[in-house]
């Protein structure tokens, strides 16, 4: 992260990864693992008292195998998520909006759903997804995210401890 505020609830950071991105479709076939780059920028903004959480992610990736003449193409990536809290104890009501638009592309989607947040470490949800023309897209998940310690502060790389 290069920036979170003193509650803890919003912040920025930066992610880069190889592989496959989120949501990125080559015509009708999802596209080879292992030939593309892609990053992001994650900044979360808490307002209304914590009430509601605004991320937005805008992105970039390259495809070094893209199309019929395996030529490098470019794409951006964007997302954006509002979530409502305190309405419902612990859990959060999440709508998202999210895709790649470029070179590489994808068709921009939506989900809507629940996350249900018991500790800051582990967070099941069940959502709901498709694309924005109407056609078929991620439909019915249920997904949980583990959300691990920052390995690479200082603190961390000098003493090689974590603190929780």
């Amino acid at each position: 992260m290069f920036w979170k505020n003193e509650a803890n609830t919003g912040g920025g950071g930066v992610f880069l990864g190889f592989g496959q991105s989120p949501g990125y479709y080559n015509e009708t076939q999802f596209k080879e693992l292992n030939k593309n780059i892609w990053t992001a920028v994650p900044i979360t903004i808490p307002f209304l008292n914590n009430m509601f959480s605004w991320d937005i992610m805008p992105g970039a990736m390259v495809d070094f195998d893209y199309g019929n003449n395996k030529e490098t193409a470019f794409g951006f990536t964007w997302s954006t998520r509002l979530s409502i809290s305190k309405i419902i104890p612990k859990t959060s009501i999440v709508g998202e909006l999210y895709g790649t638009e470029g070179e590489v592309s994808s068709k921009p989607e939506y989900k809507v759903g629940l996350r249900w947040e018991p500790n800051d470490f582990i967070i099941p949800a069940i959502t709901y997804g498709a694309c924005l023309d109407g056609t078929n897209g991620a439909a019915f998940e249920i997904e949980v995210v583990i959300y691990t310690p920052q390995y690479l502060k200082k603190d961390f790389i000098k003493n090689n401890s974590i603190e929780y």
